[in-house]
């Protein structure tokens, strides 16, 4: 089912739910890895605010493309009924699916913005996401994956990209509530 820019497939995951929100003024340092000076195509795994998503489309190209995958049906459809876009696509379906959603577009990714809490997730869905999220990139693909210390109950995440990405960085935004762990992985 179709609602504006929705494409709402039912998928029952164990995914749901354990997503983290991040301010704008947070989301910003964020996205100094992003450069926006060309055409992108960047996915968002969970919770993408109204705010976020504007400032995400102010600053991309016109000829860039913003993939919202969001399993929260009332906040995909928020999110659909206020950002009027033709650049937003939102998907109400899990991150596992990416693969399948990105063949819709016929496209590699350059960025992954993720929200999910990995240490919530199963191990075995926790490594598809990752591996799948590998493979939608581009070879110069970039994934962001951002987690707060209250979350971080180990290095789950952080092996995760160790073993998929051939390098991983990361750092701190201490002055976020709850502090946040960043991560950048490129393929």
């Amino acid at each position: 089912m179709t609602l504006n820019n929705v494409t709402i497939n039912s998928t029952d995951t164990k995914t749901e739910n354990i997503a983290q929100n991040i301010s704008l003024v947070h989301f910003k340092d964020l996205c100094t890895n992003i450069n926006f000076t060309k055409r992108n195509v960047i996915v968002s795994f969970r919770f993408m605010s109204v705010e976020v998503a504007n400032y995400m489309l102010n600053n991309m190209t016109k000829d860039s493309i913003l993939i919202v995958i969001e399993q929260n049906r009332h906040e995909a459809e928020l999110l659909a009924s206020s950002v009027h876009d033709h650049r937003l696509k939102i998907h109400h379906d899990s991150p596992e699916c990416i693969d399948f959603i990105i063949q819709r577009y016929n496209e590699k990714v350059d960025y992954v913005i993720s929200s999910l809490v990995f240490s919530n997730i199963s191990p075995l869905i926790a490594e598809n996401i990752v591996m799948k999220t590998r493979e939608a990139l581009k070879e110069t693909g970039v994934f962001l994956p951002y987690e707060s210390f209250e979350h971080v109950q180990g290095q789950e995440l952080k092996q995760l990209l160790e073993k998929h990405f051939s390098l991983t960085d990361e750092s701190y935004l201490m002055k976020s509530t709850p502090p946040l762990r960043l991560y950048k992985a490129m393929k």
